[in-house]
């Protein structure tokens, strides 16, 4: 959750800052353009309370839009020297927020920012998910504070320039420590994994920092399937679907399968649609639901997924369960045609199959008996 940035009260703004704000608009606009003769720190909450929409007019009008715009500019530009000055300093935590946003890519200032001990959680939170993989290291050591905000802990462990190490000690802490840490998907499940990890303290030490990476960037750009899945009824066919995830992983020698079951459930959350279309298949139902289950998982690979015969029950009836996924007419189909959906739950799309589809539904050998009955008398019902 993000900080609330709320207008600082203006009784407890430095007096040189509260001449500025409470005076004309040209006046404002100069300094929205940092002209304004001042100590950093002071230029720091004077940027930030003119750049929102909240800042008044000393009349008590609003302020103009261009000095808002001019204000957020010139924050993002200051100088590094000017503003580690004032990122060093115990401000209002909203204001450490606001500039902690736009400093990505500047190491020097990040770096500042993360040792002042007025930098809120949230902020704390906001950084580890975008940061680079020197300043990730510098939050997961701060135990503290990922205790007190387990989502610093989600957001190091799903940010893929995190390292496999890192990653797993915030999670071990906050296990060890009895923290939930409800951004993680699966959690109680990578728990699990992590407890029963014969080389957990391996994983720890960075065994698998190289493999995780190599296997996280492996593939990228790879298209699984070559037509896009069509939203409308009756634009798709279902079909067999082979599986090239296998092979393609032998011929590249990608290191997915060297990796622990905990480095297989994180890329398989965070990976790209080649780890998943590897993952998918794992031998291990934690690790292969994981990589269905992932935020990334697009609908031409839940399409295709949704198809293939040789994966397991397990996920095929986690893409059964799922309303965003089946929304699609082509999963919908292909999912019928699934030897391994349950009855119960296909017998309820027929009546959404085209009369093409169910015509051949109808006439399957390779589906329940029960199914293939059903699809006949609806096709029968229909054609009256």
């Amino acid at each position: 959750m993000a900080l609330d940035l709320t207008p600082l009260d203006d009784r407890r703004l430095p007096e040189a800052v509260r001449r500025v704000v409470a005076g004309p608009a040209p006046m404002k606009l100069m300094a929205a353009r940092g002209l304004a003769a001042l100590a950093p720190p002071d230029l720091a909450v004077l940027l930030y309370q003119l750049a929102e929409p909240w800042a008044i007019e000393g009349d008590g009008q609003p302020v103009l839009e261009d000095t808002a715009v001019t204000a957020r500019k010139t924050a993002g530009e200051l100088p590094d020297g000017v503003l580690a000055g004032a990122l060093a300093r115990d401000l209002d935590s909203r204001v450490l927020d606001f500039f902690a946003r736009k400093i990505a890519g500047r190491p020097k200032l990040l770096h500042t920012i993360l040792f002042n001990r007025a930098v809120a959680d949230e902020t704390f939170a906001h950084l580890a998910s975008v940061c680079g993989e020197a300043e990730l290291i510098l939050i997961a050591r701060n135990e503290q504070r990922l205790l007190a905000h387990p989502p610093i802990v989600a957001a190091l462990y799903l940010n893929r320039k995190t390292p496999m190490s890192v990653a797993i000690r915030a999670v071990e802490l906050a296990i060890r420590n009895g923290v939930p840490v409800d951004g993680i998907p699966g959690f109680d499940e990578l728990k699990a994994s992590l407890d029963a990890a014969p080389d957990r303290e391996a994983i720890i030490a960075g065994a698998e920092d190289a493999a995780f990476n190599v296997a996280a960037m492996e593939g990228e750009g790879m298209q699984d399937l070559k037509e896009p899945v069509e939203d409308a009824e009756g634009e798709g066919e279902a079909e067999e679907v082979d599986q090239p995830g296998r092979e393609v992983e032998e011929k590249r020698n990608v290191p997915i399968g060297s990796l622990s079951i905990p480095g297989k459930i994180r890329l398989a959350t965070l990976g790209n649609a080649f780890a998943r279309s590897v993952l998918v298949r794992d031998s291990n139902r934690v690790v292969a639901l994981a990589a269905i289950s992932s935020p990334q998982m697009g609908d031409n690979e839940v399409a295709k997924y949704s198809a293939n015969r040789a994966l397991s029950e397990d996920v095929i009836r986690y893409i059964a369960r799922q309303r965003n996924f089946t929304r699609l007419y082509l999963v919908k189909l292909n999912l019928v045609n699934n030897p391994k959906a349950t009855l119960s739950t296909t017998i309820g799309y027929l009546p959404f199959l085209t009369m093409k589809d169910l015509r051949v539904v109808a006439r399957s050998k390779s589906i329940p008996g029960p199914l293939v009955k059903a699809a006949a008398v609806l096709l029968q019902k229909k054609q009256k």
